[in-house]
């Protein structure tokens, strides 16, 4: 059995750094303390700039390589409200096309739906579009579709791209589809030494639950309460509050956190396994993040409920295995299940416990800002992200000195503030 996680070298330098941090009891630290609006969790009107402005014009993760394994091969899936069909080419190549007949708006995939196929024909009319999306049958056109070109009418093409075993999309039409080799930095070589391509898709469920979508990512981000949200589970061997924090690129970092054994670790052999005391995750900006555990990734993709309600969102969560990690098929079914069931007590039951009280704190409309404290780096990262790109200003997340205490917010401010939450619409 082999563990594969990344290069030696910076298993060991992250080792070093953390063992460093336990040892002078100390953590990574940001300049200032920052404030988000309460209301970046509650309003409708901002929820749906998230959606329009940011999530939509953003690689997002469709699939894995593996639901697409051989020319033909395709996928119906739905992007943060947008239903497209993916469709391995012959060359190889990935298509995204909007699924959907370009004649009267027919589905022509139904959700989930997937299988091999040289042509996809509407059901309704029998309007018949190639692997490629070319429209290439239209029953009674010369009679009734006369002067309709064919070419110009094949299904909406959208930027799609292949990493490291994922298949990313932008879901809207006319996009731009950034390098994502770019965008990753040195994590691109870094999940080419996890040899992420290699790992199997065992798992794939989707959770509804009453949390805004960055709810959900603050928790994932969150090194500062595992002591406190976790004290019979991981709580009890994670060295909490103390982590390590690198940046890749404006979308891609890396959180790490430690096991308490790490005090003992041995700094100068490889041999020793740096691996066993780490905890790494990786954030792929907007809004997909890694968890590696042990032999597995957990991949999680948060999004906007469908239904604009702001304080709802669907979580997609896909379990990864590694190559070569395991002895037998049923010493990898049976880790697979205990890590599942592990996930539905620390991830479900604990994290999630919080993260539904959080919510409903937030729509309390009893002050106006939540505060990111200095040793809450991965958050302010994550909240800069999000502001930045939709130039937010002092209306988004601000040092405190920039503005008043929670404490501070008068009545009046409250009840404009209550009013505003309660009339937004997506």
């Amino acid at each position: 059995m082999i563990e594969v996680m990344m290069r030696p070298e910076t298993e060991l330098d992250l080792l070093r750094r953390l063992r460093q941090l336990v040892l002078d009891k100390t953590t990574t630290y940001l300049d200032d303390l920052w404030l988000v609006p309460v209301d970046h969790y509650t309003d409708a009107e901002r929820g749906q700039r998230e959606l329009t402005e940011l999530l939509r014009r953003e690689p997002v993760l469709a699939a894995r390589s593996s639901d697409l394994a051989s020319p033909g091969s395709y996928l119906a899936v739905t992007l943060l409200g947008v239903r497209l069909l993916l469709v391995r080419q012959p060359d190889g190549s990935v298509r995204a096309m909007g699924n959907a007949c370009r004649h009267r708006g027919a589905q022509l995939v139904e959700d989930g739906g997937c299988g091999v196929a040289n042509t996809f024909v509407c059901p309704y009319h029998g309007w018949r579009y190639g692997q490629d999306g070319r429209l290439s049958r239209v029953p009674h056109h010369f009679d009734s579709f006369v002067p309709m070109e064919k070419r110009m009418w094949g299904l909406v093409d959208y930027p799609v791209a292949e990493r490291h075993g994922f298949i990313w999309a932008v879901p809207s039409p006319g996009g731009q589809m950034p390098d994502l080799g770019e965008r990753l930095g040195a994590l691109d070589a870094e999940f080419d030494a996890h040899r992420l391509a290699e790992w199997r898709l065992v798992r794939h469920e989707t959770f509804d639950e009453a949390m805004n979508w960055k709810v959900v990512a603050d928790g994932i981000l969150d090194p500062y309460h595992p002591e406190f949200v976790h004290p019979e589970t991981v709580g009890r061997y994670i060295n909490n509050n103390v982590y390590v924090f690198d940046t890749f690129s404006a979308a891609a970092a890396r959180l790490v956190m430690s096991k308490r054994s790490i005090v003992s670790a041995d700094l100068d052999t490889v041999a020793d396994n740096p691996s066993k005391y780490l905890f790494p995750n990786y954030l792929l900006l907007p809004n997909t993040f890694l968890v590696f555990q042990s032999r597995h990734f957990e991949v999680w993709t948060i999004e906007p409920h469908p239904s604009g309600d702001p304080q709802r969102s669907l979580t997609h969560i896909r379990i990864l295995t590694g190559p070569d990690m395991f002895a037998s098929e049923e010493e990898h079914d049976s880790y697979v299940e205990e890590n599942w069931q592990r996930f539905l007590q620390v991830g479900y039951t604990e994290d999630w416990g919080v993260a539904r009280r959080v919510q409903k704190g937030v729509d309390n409309h009893s002050f106006t800002d939540t505060i990111v404290g200095r040793n809450e780096a991965p958050l302010h990262f994550f909240h800069t992200y999000i502001g930045d790109r939709l130039g937010d200003g002092q209306s988004g997340l601000r040092p405190l000195g920039d503005g008043p205490a929670p404490s501070d917010m008068t009545a009046d401010a409250v009840d404009a503030r209550s009013a505003s939450t309660r009339t937004a619409t997506p």
